[in-house]
């Protein structure tokens, strides 16, 4: 069992890293001007593999299934194995089983480029969250154009033409 030492450092650890990420979440808004928690996003300014999964989360509590898998499909498969890998050893023998199926990471991994593919080709640039940021951290440092307004409803009309055809 949890001794009171072991509970007190996982408390202190939780509280380090939420102010690791509320200073994170800050130091984007200050610098890109937008609330951005994906690093990807926040990088390249494109979605990611799992770009969709919070607001699926969110449409899926409000009870909106067909929103939910709109956002990202893999939202279900993604929370249940986050659930098993997260789940205290010991207190259940079926996800003490259920940890050591690695075969189902490689699956949700292959599953999770797969789809992301999928959504890159069929529906990118589009509604959220497949579009572009307007700022990134490669274009502060001018690897990349900053793309405005403007560029960025030209690439949605130009793709939702191509999709027309």
């Amino acid at each position: 069992m949890a001794t009171e030492k072991h509970i007190r450092s996982s408390w202190v650890a939780f509280i380090i890293s939420m102010l690791v990420f509320i200073a994170y979440v800050l130091l984007n808004r200050l610098l890109l001007g937008a609330y951005v928690i994906c690093p990807f996003r926040a990088i390249t300014s494109y979605p990611c593999p799992g770009c969709g999964l919070t607001h699926a989360g969110i449409a899926l509590m409000h009870l909106n299934l067909k929103a939910s898998l709109k956002f990202h499909a893999l939202f279900l498969p993604v929370i249940f194995t986050l659930f098993i890998v997260f789940f205290p050893r010991g207190l259940i023998k079926v996800l003490d089983w259920a940890k050591r199926q690695y075969w189902w990471y490689a699956l949700l991994t292959v599953a999770m480029f797969g789809y992301y593919g999928f959504r890159m080709l069929h529906y990118y640039p589009g509604e959220y969250p497949m579009y572009r940021n307007l700022s990134c951290y490669l274009s502060k440092v001018g690897i990349m154009k900053p793309l405005t307004v403007k560029e960025r409803a030209d690439e949605i009309e130009k793709a939702n033409k191509r999709r027309r055809r």
